[in-house]
C-alpha cells in the first residue's frame, strides 16, 4: 500500500490512544459502555442519546 498517495491523504488519521473515552450508562436500559463524542447509540437498545 502506498501511504504517500494523494488518495490516502484525503482521510483523517485518528490516534486511538489520545481519544477521550467516557463511561456511559444508557438512560433507557441502564447498560454501561464506553463511548467517544457527544452522541452515542446504545449497543443493547439501539437508542440515540447525548452524553
Amino acid at each position: 500500500m502506498d501511504f504517500e498517495s494523494d488518495e490516502l491523504k484525503k482521510y483523517t488519521v485518528i490516534d486511538e490512544n489520545k481519544l477521550k473515552v467516557k463511561k456511559v450508562v444508557c438512560k433507557f436500559c441502564n447498560h454501561e459502555f464506553e463511548a467517544v463524542g457527544s452522541k452515542t447509540i446504545c449497543e443493547i437498545c439501539e437508542k440515540i442519546q447525548e452524553i
